[in-house]
């Protein structure tokens, strides 16, 4: 597998560079060896003010060579040859462009927010436009996490059980199969208790959590069966999409949470919550985001 990881030259790609490490360590035999190629993109914006005082040629130079000590402390010299340093107007963009010129599997990048850490910016300006445009897979990594710190656990795919999360239940299966891990498919449902009625009888409550479980688990099981997945494990929770994906993937240990995402355009792309989004910003376990149809 080809993956492209976002450089930032700053401690934000520790854990970017942790997680890319340990996917090339986890390779299975047999399976296509693994190409890392590190981008570091100068946006222009950042560039102006530099200008006043250097030549271009020196901006990037030094650029260049801070990008190779930061792989060569991360223990990843030997992918330097493959580096890429691009002058931009948007980082995402060139990002993007670097997968598909390369046919990666996806965009490695990392985020603002330590695991467990709830500052005001969760994601960074990057990560959150890739995740907004979400043009191909992108998976968004901790800045503090380490390779020791990468559960043995399985491969956790969120399903809506709807054709938005098929494709990203393909990438987990790939991924699972690629580093020998086991796939674990996750849906969540409601709980009764958040439609508005929580006065009524404990009886009758407990009556339609169950039937919304047991509804919830013939849904996960036609849903896979029609997608021809083989999962080594499906499960069905209740309650917050959000706070239970997290939680079951932390728990499990899993190496990474993996959840699919519709593609969304103009309004709606802005304002619309996006579960992706929010996995990604607060998950302590690097989150795939795959757009339906990637």
């Amino acid at each position: 597998m080809t993956w492209i990881v976002g450089i930032d030259l700053r401690p934000l790609s520790h854990g970017a560079l942790q997680f890319a490490t340990w996917v090339a360590a986890n390779a299975v035999a047999g399976e296509a060896e693994d190409r890392f190629v590190p981008v570091h993109v100068l946006e222009q914006e950042h560039l102006r003010s530099m200008l006043r005082y250097h030549h271009l040629d020196e901006v990037v130079e030094a650029a260049r060579e801070e990008a190779k000590r930061t792989l060569e402390s991360e223990g990843r010299s030997e992918w330097i040859r493959d580096l890429q340093l691009v002058q931009a107007v948007r980082a995402e963009e060139s990002l993007e462009f670097a997968r598909a010129s390369a046919g990666a599997a996806a965009i490695i990048i990392g985020r603002v927010a330590g695991r467990g850490d709830r500052p005001m910016v969760r994601l960074g300006r990057v990560a959150r436009r890739l995740l907004r445009n979400l043009p191909s897979p992108v998976v968004v990594v901790p800045p503090d996490l380490r390779f020791a710190d990468v559960g043995p656990g399985p491969v956790v795919a969120l399903t809506s059980v709807a054709d938005d999360a098929l494709e990203a239940s393909r990438f987990a299966a790939a991924v699972a199969r690629h580093t020998g891990r086991k796939l674990a498919l996750v849906h969540v449902v409601r709980h009764p208790a958040e439609g508005g009625l929580p006065f009524m009888a404990s009886t009758s409550l407990e009556r339609a959590r169950l039937d919304e479980v047991r509804y919830g688990e013939h849904e996960l099981a036609a849903w896979v069966a029609s997608a021809g997945l083989q999962p080594d494990s499906t499960t069905v929770l209740q309650g917050n999409v959000i706070d239970q994906a997290i939680t079951f993937a932390e728990t499990q240990r899993s190496p990474l949470l993996v959840v699919g995402a519709r593609r969304r355009t103009g309004v709606d792309r802005m304002l619309m919550p996006s579960i992706g989004r929010e996995l990604a910003a607060a998950a302590g376990v690097p989150v795939a985001v795959v757009p339906a149809g990637a």
